[in-house]
């Protein structure tokens, strides 16, 4: 499959994920309602805000996580979203080509292309962890985003960035064991309740970790988390062309230049608004009449007569 391809297949089981700490990049791995990301994306959060390619938001809860991994496995409640295929396979080749997928600096859905440089690299920092070293640029923001190959399949999740040409992911392989206990018990997970200093899933009715004794929140802690995720959400503002997260405050997406805010009118002059467009005298590209900027180029569109 050509980049167009692979693109599509995987796009719409990419996620964007915030916290009140950061962003970063997630992928469906189960139409469940499972994402996989990477430890440092989610930290101590119970919670997480959820964007989708198909423009729905979610509060997704923290279920399951390893430091040391730096995975961490995230369950959302919307259904009918498309999941991505994983690849177990360590039979990764030296100079394979790849893809990145994920949303740096705040600029949603941005690919790059690489080559597998060294499957199998053991860094100092972590002597027993193996990772698959590649070369697709990636920044800020793409952490916990996929790695895939050219049959459009998830080798890898990315984790680290030291330079423009050396990346490090986490291979899907070596998180085995973690995918098949949380998708055979499932519907356990769903009710657990998260540690979120060590990472470990507890019945729900325990008060404290069973692994570290740390205190878990109680429902009223964790209902109060949920408001101010609520309260996040209800800040942003989703650009409906290209799915750029916006301040409430902004009029128009400071990515690709489009109204974020609809204009009221009546049925009659939507109906009559709907037949026309605007021309952008840059790009030559059709636009909604309503639109102040150019959804293509954001230059200022001229003003209908």
């Amino acid at each position: 499959m050509n980049i167009a391809e692979i693109y599509a297949k995987i796009s719409k089981a990419v996620v964007r994920i915030e916290t009140e700490e950061s962003h970063g990049s997630g992928i469906i791995i189960d139409k469940r309602g499972l994402v996989l990301t990477n430890y440092h994306v989610v930290e101590f959060e119970n919670f997480a805000i959820l964007f989708f390619y198909n423009g729905k938001i979610d509060i997704g809860r923290v279920i399951i996580s390893n430091r040391k991994r730096d995975v961490a496995f995230i369950y959302f409640k919307l259904k009918g979203l498309p999941e991505a295929k994983l690849n177990y396979s360590k039979k990764i080749k030296i100079g394979e080509e790849i893809i990145a997928v994920g949303h740096p600096k705040n600029l949603p859905y941005s690919v790059t292309k690489g080559i597998v440089n060294y499957p199998v690299r053991i860094i100092e920092e972590d002597p027993h962890l193996p990772y698959i070293q590649y070369d697709a640029v990636i920044h800020f923001g793409s952490s916990g985003g996929p790695i895939i190959n050219q049959n459009g399949e998830v080798i890898g999740i990315t984790c680290k960035g030291w330079d423009k040409d050396l990346n490090l992911a986490i291979p899907i392989s070596d998180i085995k064991l973690y995918l098949s206990d949380i998708k055979n018990r499932f519907n356990w997970y769903q009710t657990s309740k998260y540690c979120c200093i060590c990472g470990n899933a507890n019945s729900h009715v325990v008060k404290f970790c069973q692994k570290c004794g740390t205190r878990l929140p109680s429902h009223g802690e964790l209902v109060q988390e949920i408001k101010n995720a609520k309260s996040m959400i209800n800040e942003k503002v989703m650009c409906k062309s290209c799915l750029n997260i916006n301040t409430k405050e902004n009029m128009i997406c400071s990515f690709c230049g489009s109204s974020l805010h609809s204009i009221r009118i009546s049925m009659k002059e939507d109906k009559y608004l709907s037949r026309k467009v605007a021309v952008c005298p840059v790009c030559k590209k059709r636009n909604n009449i309503t639109e102040r900027y150019c959804k293509h180029c954001g230059i200022v569109l001229p003003k209908s007569r």
